[in-house]
């Protein structure tokens, strides 16, 4: 159960955020879906490259690899639908 606060703001409980590594400043989306209100993690470009220029949390080339490819093709399905 979560409680909704004065501004809309509601706190997802630890052990969902931690199960799909929903971590502050992560972005979601937020929809509704047959009267339920559903929050999906998203990976945007811009977290990715932020993920790949912090030098705390990048400590290999494979795992740089790997965050590049992720996030091209985060960009590439973001702007797909744009002509």
């Amino acid at each position: 159960m979560a409680v909704i606060y004065e501004k809309g703001q509601i706190v997802i409980p630890k052990y969902i955020r931690d199960m799909l590594k929903i971590t502050s400043g992560s972005c979601v989306s937020v929809t509704v879906v047959e009267n339920k209100i559903v929050i999906e993690p998203q990976s945007t470009f811009e977290h990715d490259f932020e993920f790949l220029t912090s030098q705390k949390r990048v400590k290999n080339e494979d795992e740089i690899a790997l965050r590049m490819k992720k996030a091209k093709k985060n960009m590439h399905d973001e702007w797909s639908h744009v002509y």
